[in-house]
């Protein structure tokens, strides 16, 4: 008996068709066959099964015993049908989109180039670097949603920041009927709980979303190096870009290092690819193709014209006919004598330093002194923690009685002396003008940006004082506790809470009317639905992370014109 591939074989009362035939020579000089078939009928339609000849009672089915039989439907539908399901089955062989523009969405035409641009590739690998708003992710459901329809989208690994991982979930749900698997904190715990210890959890599911911070941790590394991904997808990869000029890379970097070299395919995305150094978009590109930068001091764009594609607004502006232009407001905000005084003392502390060793060279000075007038422009509670931080750990050193060393705890104290002094805060007052002349509604909700921890939670406390707001949103419940709330996401909170806050601050009815955020929400999140405005109480140091928080508003599907303050 002879068994080859593309046969169709009944066995165990299911239809089979074989996938891989293999013939192994046994004592008595006879073969026994080792079939692979793919299931035709009943429940096991689409499963892989081994049998082996000498076990299962296999039986070839012969097409030329296939009796005809005749239709007798009206005008052939039942052979149209029939034909039409077949060639539906068949695995296209161009670049061409079939289905992915057929999602739950109204793509626009620059949103199925990256589809096609990858399909032409032989691995398709490809960085999407669209600008804030376009669409990145709706491009990435086009072409993983082509891959699978050409059977090379079978296991897919989503690794994205945890604030999003809902979100995408649900888009790539809702919108193109893929569903992954969402190995959240809660995800990974309920795994360990069912699975045997022995069992790997990336194997369990063959599309999994999870938090590409979850994935750097040390007891995933030997299990991601046990899988094999068909479509790799990390958003916003400029979190995985290696920064230390080819000092092997943090964590992230060596994650996605890792995943990209047993992945077939490969689909970063993000709106701010480029940080402004050489090497760090090099790396990014090495993700997709190792050989494209040869150099990476000298390199131009038709080195990787092929697995890169970006567009920012001008370029699509003929397509997406939106609204306006966002506005930008600057405000002029005058400091209190006070404030002013607590700058100076900073600025005139050039000499003070803790001691005068190499440690104390000019540029640490430098950059503590910067330190200090930056968490101060953030807010006077954030410079107060940068400061009590500081003599924290100079209370654990062990030469304490130089001179140095003891003027410069001087310094500090008084530093802190000026700070509780502060009876105002021109900033956060002016913030509590600007909310009472523009107050919030269900239906125009208000995003306020800041850096520091210390600043979100005074902001908090000076809204809640002022009765701007009537309550706090906890996340440990589900729903809102009241209307016209306030909430706050930072970094430190769990995915599942941020999900909770966020998914809250988009529903059409709700109580949350004012999100003050750190830069944890900057990424990915939709922000826009019932909301056009965005404060940045303080101004990042990174351009990067400005376009990005900008981007949670002023995005597509945004009605109203943007108002950036």
């Amino acid at each position: 008996m002879q068994y080859y591939q593309g046969q169709r074989i009944r066995c165990r009362n299911e239809e089979w068709q074989i996938t891989k035939a293999v013939a192994h020579l046994v004592v008595n000089g006879g073969k026994v066959w080792e079939i692979t078939a793919r299931g035709l009928t009943g429940i096991v339609r689409g499963i892989d099964f081994c049998f082996m000849s000498d076990l299962d009672n296999i039986e070839i089915i012969d097409p030329s015993e296939i009796e005809p039989v005749a239709d007798k439907s009206g005008r052939g539908r039942r052979s149209k049908l029939y034909w039409e399901a077949h060639l539906r089955r068949l695995l296209p062989r161009n670049g061409a989109i079939f289905i992915g523009q057929h999602g739950a969405c109204t793509p626009y035409p620059f949103q199925l180039e990256p589809a096609g641009k990858a399909l032409g590739l032989v691995r398709p690998r490809i960085l999407i670097g669209d600008a804030v708003g376009l669409g990145k992710t709706i491009e990435c459901g086009i072409l993983l949603s082509e891959l699978m329809r050409r059977g090379k989208g079978r296991r897919v690994l989503a690794a994205v920041p945890k604030a999003i991982l809902e979100q995408f979930q649900t888009e790539m749900w809702g919108r193109f009927s893929i569903p992954f698997e969402r190995l959240d904190s809660k995800g990974l715990e309920r795994l360990k709980q069912d699975l045997p210890s022995t069992m790997n959890p990336f194997y369990h599911f063959d599309k999994a979303i999870i938090s590409i911070d979850t994935l750097k941790l040390k007891n995933y590394q030997k299990l991601l190096e046990d899988c094999h991904w068909d479509v790799l997808i990390i958003d916003e990869c400029h979190n995985v870009a290696d920064r230390t000029d080819g000092g092997g890379g943090s964590g992230r970097h060596r994650v996605a290092k890792r995943l990209a070299e047993t992945s077939n395919s490969v689909i970063l995305m993000s709106a701010t690819p480029h940080d402004g150094t050489k090497h760090g978009f090099a790396s990014l590109i090495k993700l997709l193709d190792r050989t494209k930068i040869p150099n990476e001091d000298e390199y131009n764009k038709n080195c990787f014209s092929d697995h890169f594609i970006r567009r920012n607004r001008t370029n699509v502006s003929t397509q997406i006919h939106q609204k306006g232009v966002r506005k930008q407001i600057e405000h002029d905000i005058q400091l209190k004598d006070s404030e002013i005084e607590v700058l100076r003392f900073i600025h005139n502390s050039k000499d003070i330093t803790e001691d005068k060793t190499k440690r104390s060279s000019r540029g640490s000075k430098e950059l503590f002194r910067t330190t200090l007038i930056k968490s101060f422009l953030s807010s006077p509670s954030a410079l107060n923690e940068t400061v009590q931080n500081k003599l924290k750990v100079l209370s654990k050193r062990k030469n304490q009685e130089s001179n140095e060393f003891t003027k410069f705890k001087e310094f500090l104290n008084e530093l802190i002396n000026k700070i509780e002094a502060l009876t105002t805060f021109s900033r956060l007052e002016f913030l509590g003008e600007y909310i009472k002349k523009n107050p919030t509604s269900n239906s125009n909700r208000l995003v306020i940006f800041t850096e520091r921890l210390a600043t979100m939670n005074l902001i908090k406390e000076y809204l809640l004082k002022e009765q701007l707001v009537e309550g706090f949103f906890n996340p440990e419940e589900d729903k809102p506790q009241g209307d016209k709330l306030l909430a706050t996401a930072y970094g430190s909170i769990s995915d599942i809470k941020i999900n909770r806050i966020v998914k809250s601050f988009q529903a059409k009815k709700n109580g949350i009317e004012i999100l003050v955020a750190t830069n944890v929400a900057s990424e990915g999140l939709n922000l826009h639905h019932n909301c056009y405005r965005l404060i940045h109480f303080d101004l990042p140091w990174s351009l990067i992370t400005l376009e990005q928080r900008n981007g949670r508003i002023d995005r597509l599907g945004q009605k109203e014109i943007p108002i950036i303050n």
